[in-house]
């Protein structure tokens, strides 16, 4: 309830009344799963329920991580161990989604817990008292979900040197983004699951002990990546792959 519209007036009581409240509601959980220190599962699922979305306020999350002590297995004592240059060497695999809505506030001064419900303002017309729609209702947003996919290993050589390879592939699907209406629409633009899109790379680490004893502890490492992203879907715009800010025509241009 909202009384506004009461008379400020000296004398006459100003009445309003509002609130602004939203919620976050999670439900997590995990299972650990170790064989002899050779095979390793974690297993993770969470649920998210929010309350400025409205008809897709929950999502659902799950993930799954695997490993391989492959020096902790005894056919393989003889060539990975203390005594070896490889001294420990584990792969690891892992699959995991999680969601994300902060995209919906994207450009707002504030977070306004209702922004998807749409609202309506008073305004005169011809002397006449009126309401027009000041926001649009956005009742199916729902989660931004991102899933990534991802497959290494770490190894330990000649009991000095640690490295870490990592390879990974990251989905971002129904991406919110902001849509740019139409002037005919009345609105500039809307919030939308309107794309996806990729993030793959390499991720190398390396961490490399020169010296170590009771008073001196010197080591070097070193790590770099390589990332490359791709949009797979946007929504169609009138123009060949979706190109932005595109001249309507083209003037050809005759060198001499």
């Amino acid at each position: 309830m909202d009384l506004g519209l009461t008379s400020p007036d000296a004398n006459k009581r100003s009445i309003d009344s509002y609130h602004d409240r939203q919620r976050i509601t999670s439900f997590f959980g995990r299972v650990n799963y170790d064989y002899q220190q050779k095979y390793l599962m974690t297993l993770t699922a969470r649920r998210d329920g929010y309350s400025t979305l409205l008809n897709n306020r929950w999502g659902t999350f799950p993930g799954i991580s695997v490993g391989w002590n492959l020096h902790n297995e005894e056919f393989l004592k003889d060539y990975i161990g203390s005594g070896n240059s490889i001294n420990t060497l584990k792969l690891k695999a892992s699959y995991g989604e999680n969601g994300n809505v902060d995209a919906v506030f994207k450009g707002q001064t504030t977070r306004d817990s209702y922004i998807l419900q749409g609202a309506y303002g008073s305004s005169k017309y011809d002397g006449a008292v009126g309401y027009t729609m000041t926001s649009l209702s956005i009742p199916n947003l729902k989660w931004e979900s991102l899933k990534t996919k991802e497959i290494g290993l770490e190894t330990r050589l000649f009991n000095r040197l640690d490295l870490s390879l990592a390879y990974y592939h990251r989905t971002t699907k129904d991406k919110i983004a902001t849509l740019t209406l139409p002037q005919s629409a009345g609105f500039r633009t809307i919030r939308t699951n309107n794309g996806d899109m990729s993030n793959q790379g390499v991720e190398v680490d390396l961490n490399y002990q020169i010296l170590r004893n009771k008073d001196w502890n010197l080591s070097f490492n070193w790590n770099t990546a390589y990332n490359k992203n791709k949009v797979l879907k946007l929504p169609y715009n009138g123009v060949a792959n979706n190109r932005q800010e595109v001249s309507r025509f083209t003037i050809p241009v005759q060198r001499n």
